[in-house]
């Protein structure tokens, strides 16, 4: 249409409103013609139904430097079945979101390829243990974020078979750090960021999981190259 010509602002929003089919006024407005940015905060909870988990996700607008932005925002949920992206209304100062998904969840976040310029925190990173999960079993990591070395802490409330893996951020499985029989109390293994065949992983998130019988466990940590 403006082909070897220029258009102004109001005809480039005409030209994405026309083929979009959407009212794009509110997002020109905010992101032209005002000031600042979103700064969100989230956290989550997890819910075994059976064959399926229910996740809540609420999410905070909490700049006090402008309005709320109306805009659609991507969540990304993985869970041990991989990784999947939901795009969701958001034009609120505090909405709640419930998603169903196959598997145990692993992590959740925000603007998963960074979109939006924004602040983002999730503030409650550790998910909530699934039913019958046993007291007193505890997973840490430090430092984290870490480069080249992180050291996993865990506290076995009981003697028995433990399992602690590596997930990445697509759901899949990278290393097993263990996977046999421990004695009740703290234990701690290091990870040097390499996978199951020694080799060196990307920088990214990645999550820490521990089993012990049917209590879990999640922390997710990032590896910095």
């Amino acid at each position: 249409t403006y082909g070897f010509s220029s258009l102004n602002t109001e005809q480039f929003r005409d030209l994405f409103q026309e083929v979009s089919g959407q009212d794009l006024g509110a997002f020109f407005d905010q992101w032209i013609y005002d000031e600042y940015y979103p700064s969100y905060q989230y956290f989550w909870t997890a819910t075994s139904l059976g064959g399926t988990t229910r996740v809540i996700v609420n999410v905070a607008q909490v700049q006090a430097w402008s309005r709320i932005f109306t805009m659609p925002i991507d969540i990304m949920i993985t869970t041990d079945q991989g990784s999947r992206i939901f795009s969701v209304p958001n034009s609120q100062a505090a909405q709640y979101y419930s998603f169903d998904v196959v598997g145990v969840v692993l992590g959740v976040e925000l603007d998963p390829e960074d979109w939006i310029l924004c602040q983002k925190l999730e503030v409650a990173p550790t998910p909530v243990p699934e039913p019958g999960a046993v007291n007193g079993l505890t997973l840490t990591a430090a430092p984290n974020p870490f480069n080249p070395r992180t050291t996993i802490s865990f506290e076995v409330p009981a003697a028995g078979p433990v399992q602690v893996d590596i997930w990445d951020a697509a759901g899949r499985r990278v290393k097993t750090l263990n996977e046999g029989f421990l004695a009740a109390g703290q234990h701690a293994v290091d990870w040097d960021g390499s996978n199951q065949n020694g080799a060196r992983l990307a920088s990214g998130t990645y999550f820490i999981r521990i089993l012990v019988d049917s209590a879990t466990r999640v922390q997710k940590v990032t590896l910095v190259q």
